[in-house]
């Protein structure tokens, strides 16, 4: 497999981009979102957006997660399962796949379409992964066109917007928040908080940090207290995402596919 690559920024250039890297702004969810400038070139137009402004379940679920209390990846990673509404959660970020080092030399390339899972590592330290999950790329967490499991364990997929809108609704958001994309501001109240660690839902998505385009090609990390996840839904031109504001409620917008977040898995039903 080729391995994916990531240029260091001089100091300079990442104190310059580190801040508005971390409060994104708003875009037309024609196109991808201001934490890239450019057009993602992925070998797929496939749209894999779900039905993402219906409704969510309101019929009462028995435990989605009955006797399913763990869940084990390709790896032998085991997660702990959470369940909300209708649909059983990982209770922890994926961590699987072969860990990529960023080479500050060469410019990256995007994860590979090939038989290797692969991730990056915040900081490029392996125990960061292993504590707060791994950093995909879109293509590369959908299986390049594999979906719905993408790279998620057998009888998994990947979560797509609908789901998190359910599990949105299940913690008190409103269904018009729900349905809001513009992403200008957090949508909900104190969702955000809730869900991430330390929050009472006990979801705990960690502070997983994150990458994005600098300028052109040139990509750094992102130190985020606001963790960001990938959706299932998007095409080789962008894909919903999820931040989560650690004081208040969840963003929900449009990123470039070949920028790196965290990810959950959800079970089949």
């Amino acid at each position: 497999m080729s391995l994916s690559r990531i240029v260091a920024v001089p100091l300079a250039a990442m104190i310059l981009t580190a801040c508005p890297a971390e409060d994104d702004e708003p875009i037309d969810t024609a196109d991808i979102d201001t934490d890239s400038d450019t057009d993602s070139d992925t070998d797929t137009d496939t749209d894999t957006d779900s039905d993402s402004d219906s409704d969510t379940d309101t019929e009462p679920c028995d435990d989605p997660c009955a006797g399913t209390p763990t869940v084990t990846d390709v790896d032998g990673n085991v997660y702990d399962t959470i369940g909300f509404g209708c649909d059983c959660w990982m209770a922890e970020n994926l961590r699987v796949g072969l860990t990529v080092e960023v080479d500050p030399d060469t410019p990256r390339e995007e994860q590979s379409d090939n038989d290797t899972i692969e991730r990056f590592c915040f900081d490029n330290r392996d125990p960061a992964c292993e504590a707060n999950g791994g950093l995909y790329q879109w293509p590369e967490l959908t299986g390049h066109g594999g979906l719905p499991q993408g790279i998620c364990p057998d009888g998994w997929h990947v979560s797509t917007d609908a789901e998190w809108k359910a599990l949105e609704v299940e913690l008190g958001m409103s269904q018009s928040d729900a349905d809001d994309e513009s992403g200008s501001i957090p949508r909900g109240t104190d969702q955000g908080q809730q869900l991430t660690d330390g929050g009472r839902s006990g979801f705990d998505a960690p502070p997983a940090g994150l990458t994005f385009f600098v300028i052109g090609t040139i990509y750094d990390f992102a130190r985020a207290d606001n963790p960001h996840f990938w959706t299932a839904d998007g095409s080789s031109r962008s894909a919903l995402r999820r931040k989560l504001d650690a004081d208040g409620g969840v963003f929900r917008d449009r990123s470039d596919p070949l920028d790196e977040y965290s990810a959950r898995c959800v079970k089949d039903r």
